[in-house]
């Protein structure tokens, strides 16, 4: 990683304009409710947030606004200020801008087709939300700004100049609004633009060694896909987070848990999920145990969104017969212990995880240098 400023991590946010920046960090950051952040204005120019996760991890987000004219000081004048000392570059494509042909001379009949019927697509969600009172803001009908070769190219120069000034920064990027994509197209759609953004930063002479650490994720507000990503993001900054996911293991093993999952308290960020056999979950595996435990995650997330506040502790009864159990950690996270076993105790599941707790608190006061690490964080 780069090196710190001031013990804060440096987290640029960039792309060009709508592409939905501002709204995901209002959602992540500041407990907006999606419908919400549909009134939030653009960014202008750089926007910086100073952002507190757990005890003692600062984020120093820079909401970069995307207007041409920005941009276009970012890369020239302002690069070196904007570039250096950066431990995480999060680049936000909107993925129906970047899809579309918008009469591109060279579009095939192909890409033409397919560009009609993502409008009509995005026409359909628009019509559907006037109906039901929505806003319509991801209609798909808002006046795009950019060309897709220039999408690409504001990525490529900002790579470019990320490895001069930050040469070890982490690098993801959102493919987002994907909700406004026709399902029929979404994965050869994803597939496509990662494919067209890293032939760009080939073709401008970053080596393959490069892009292929390159996180890429298909986002919307308006599903659990953002939190995977950002959850991603929180995961990369905690020191030697290796030994958390051994803790929920012990808890895993101690309640014979389906799921045993870690959050950071006032995001709900996803820190480690632990299922099956004790092995760690992907956290983006949208299709199994994440989107089954962040199901219910979400009622939790709204219900605190709603009343403003964090409940202490949390016991549910699952359809089928399991249970639940959200408890506090540590002072800055909260344990989600998932049986599927009808017959389960949730007491007996609040002894374990107090058991557990109280054995790595004597850690983190110990003077072991990864725990001194740990309890600098945690």
């Amino acid at each position: 990683m780069s090196a710190s400023t001031n013990g804060e991590q440096k987290l640029l946010l960039m792309g060009p304009s709508k592409g939905g920046k501002t709204c995901m960090r209002s959602v992540i950051f500041e407990n907006y409710l999606p419908r919400d952040v549909l009134r939030l204005t653009l960014s202008v120019g750089i926007d910086n947030n100073r952002i507190r996760l757990l005890s003692n991890l600062h984020l120093n987000l820079w909401d970069c606004g995307g207007q041409k004219e920005y941009v276009s000081n970012y890369l020239t004048k302002q690069k070196e200020y904007i570039f250096r000392n950066v431990h995480v570059l999060l680049f936000v494509f909107d993925v129906f801008a970047l899809s579309v042909t918008n009469n591109d001379p060279n579009a095939s009949p192909a890409d033409r087709k397919e560009s009609q019927d993502l409008k009509a697509f995005a026409s359909t969600l628009v019509e559907s939300s006037a109906m039901h009172g929505g806003s319509g803001a991801n209609d798909g009908k808002q006046m795009i700004d950019w060309t897709k070769q220039e999408m690409l190219d504001y990525f490529a120069s900002g790579i470019l100049y990320l490895r001069e000034q930050s040469p070890n920064a982490r690098v993801t990027v959102l493919l987002h609004k994907i909700d406004i994509i026709s399902p029929e197209y979404r994965v050869k759609i994803i597939a496509q633009r990662k494919q067209e953004i890293i032939q760009r930063l080939h073709d401008c002479g970053v080596p393959e060694s490069a892009t292929s650490m390159i996180d890429f994720y298909a986002t919307t507000i308006w599903s659990d896909s953002l939190y995977f990503a950002y959850s991603m993001i929180v995961r990369s900054l905690i020191p030697h987070r290796g030994i958390l996911i051994n803790e929920l293991k012990r808890i895993h093993k101690a309640c014979d848990a389906a799921d045993v999952a870690l959050y950071e308290r006032g995001t709900l960020l996803t820190i480690a999920h632990v299922s099956g056999d004790g092995a760690e979950v992907d956290v983006t595996d949208s299709e199994g145990r994440a989107s089954a435990i962040a199901d219910i995650m979400k009622g939790f997330r709204m219900s605190c969104m709603q009343s403003g506040t964090t409940p202490q502790q949390l016991k549910l009864v699952l359809g089928g017969g399991g249970t639940a159990l959200l408890s506090p950690f540590t002072e800055c996270t909260l344990v989600l212990v998932v049986s599927h076993d009808a017959r389960a105790s949730v007491g007996i599941h609040q002894l374990n995880v107090e058991a557990v707790r109280a054995n790595f608190v004597t850690y983190l006061r110990s003077r072991d240098p990864v725990a001194v690490a740990m309890n600098e964080v945690l």
